[in-house]
C-alpha cells in the first residue's frame, strides 16, 4: 500500500517500533476478497439464483426449445463510508511516546513524518477489523447495518442492506436439538445445511463455529468416537494455517458432505469500549470460500491546498488537511461486502 509519505526517510526508520496484534483477516480473505473498486460512489450488487435445472429431451425435428435463464439481480447500493481521522498539533510533537529515545533524536518536521506514519498504520488496521467484522454481520444476518456518525460524535445516518428478500433471513437453519445435548444431531444438521445449498448449486465446504459451538462439536461422544476411530482425514491443506484466530478442528464426512470444521474466535474492539467476537459463540455458518467479494467505491474529496475536487478509483485514500496549528490525516475506504449468490451461506444458532 503506497501512501504520499517518504517511508525511506531516515525520521521514519528511527520511529519507535510499537509490538501490536494485527487485525485478523480470516473472513475477508478467504469469504470475501477484494475485488472491483469502482469509478462511482456507487456499487452495484449483482447475484444469481442457484439451480440445478437439467436440460429437455427434444425431438430432432425441432431443433431445439427455448430455456428460461436463471433469476439474476442488479443493484446500486452506495456503501459504507470509513474515514478514522488523526489529529497532529504542537502538544502532539511535545508528547513522549512509545519510543522515546529514538523520537529524541528528531526534528519536530520529522517527528511529525513519524507520527503521521505510524497514525495511518494504526488507521489501516481500524479499517481492516472494521471491513472484518462486516464479513461477519453478512454471514450470520445475511445483511448489513451501517451506521454513520458525525464530527460530534452523534449518530448521523443509519444504512441498511439486507441480501434477501422479504423481511426475514432466508440463510437460516434451525435444529431440532441444540448441540451440547443428548440428543443433539451434529452431523445430521450439518448434512442437512450442506444438502440445503447443493440443491441450489452452492458449495459447502466450510463449517465456521463459535466457540461455544466448538466446545460442543469436541464434547460430542459421537464426534469424539469419529475422531478416535480416525474416520476423517485432515489433509495436507490447512485453510487456517495463514491465521492465528482460526483453528481446522476437523474434516468430517457429514453424509456424504466432506466439511472443514474451522473454529475462529478472532475479536474486536467496538465503540463503546467492548471486546466482541466476530462470530457469535452459539452459531456456526455453513458456506463456501468466495461465497462472497468486498467491492469498493470511489473516493471523492478536495486535497490539501487544491481549490477543486478530484475522485480517487482506490481501496484507501488518505487525506492530508491543515488548519491554524493543527494538522490531521484521514484515511478514507467505500468498502462493500456482498454475496456473489443468493443465499451462498446458512446460519445456525447451535446452542440455546
Amino acid at each position: 500500500m503506497t501512501y504520499n509519505l517518504d517511508y525511506t526517510n531516515t525520521a521514519v526508520l528511527l520511529a519507535a517500533y510499537e509490538q501490536k496484534k494485527k487485525p485478523t483477516t480470516f473472513l475477508q480473505s478467504r469469504y470475501f476478497p477484494d475485488g472491483t473498486t469502482f469509478g462511482t460512489d456507487e456499487v452495484l450488487v449483482e447475484y444469481k439464483e442457484g439451480t440445478q435445472k437439467i436440460a429437455p429431451f427434444v425431438a430432432p425435428e425441432i431443433g431445439g426449445k427455448v430455456v428460461k435463464r436463471s433469476g439474476y439481480s442488479v443493484k446500486a447500493y452506495q456503501p459504507a463510508f470509513i474515514a478514522p481521522k488523526r489529529a497532529l498539533t504542537v502538544e502532539t510533537l511535545k508528547r513522549k511516546g512509545f519510543g522515546e529515545a529514538y523520537y529524541n533524536q528528531l526534528s519536530p518536521e520529522e517527528r511529525a513524518l513519524a507520527i503521521t506514519a505510524d497514525d495511518m498504520v494504526e488507521m489501516d488496521e481500524m479499517i481492516t477489523r472494521r471491513q472484518e467484522a462486516m464479513c461477519a454481520e453478512v454471514l450470520q444476518s445475511n445483511a448489513l447495518t451501517m451506521k454513520h456518525y458525525g464530527d460530534d460524535g452523534k449518530l448521523y445516518e443509519t444504512k441498511n442492506i439486507a441480501y434477501f428478500d422479504g423481511d426475514a433471513n432466508s440463510a437460516v437453519y434451525a435444529p431440532a436439538n441444540a448441540w451440547g445435548t443428548a440428543n443433539a444431531d451434529i452431523i445430521g444438521d450439518c448434512a442437512a445445511i450442506a444438502l440445503s445449498l447443493k440443491k441450489r448449486s452452492l458449495p459447502a465446504v466450510d463449517v465456521i463455529l463459535g466457540t461455544e459451538a466448538a466446545d460442543a462439536l469436541l464434547n460430542d461422544e459421537k464426534i469424539q468416537k469419529l475422531l478416535d476411530n480416525r474416520n476423517y482425514n485432515i489433509g495436507t491443506v490447512d485453510p487456517t494455517e495463514q491465521f492465528d484466530d482460526a483453528v481446522l478442528l476437523a474434516q468430517l464426512n457429514c453424509k456424504g458432505h466432506k466439511l472443514n470444521f474451522i473454529q475462529y474466535t478472532g475479536t474486536y474492539e467496538a465503540e463503546d469500549g467492548t471486546i466482541k467476537d466476530y462470530i457469535n459463540p452459539k452459531d456456526i455458518i455453513i458456506t463456501a470460500p468466495g461465497c462472497g467479494v468486498t467491492n469498493y467505491g470511489a473516493i471523492t474529496q478536495r486535497d490539501f491546498g487544491v481549490k477543486d475536487f478530484k475522485t480517487y478509483v482506490g481501496k484507501r485514500v488518505p487525506l492530508f488537511e491543515a488548519e491554524k496549528q493543527t494538522s490531521s490525516i484521514t484515511l478514507r475506504t467505500a468498502p462493500l461486502v456482498q454475496p456473489i449468490n443468493k443465499d451462498p451461506f446458512v446460519k445456525a444458532t447451535v446452542i440455546f
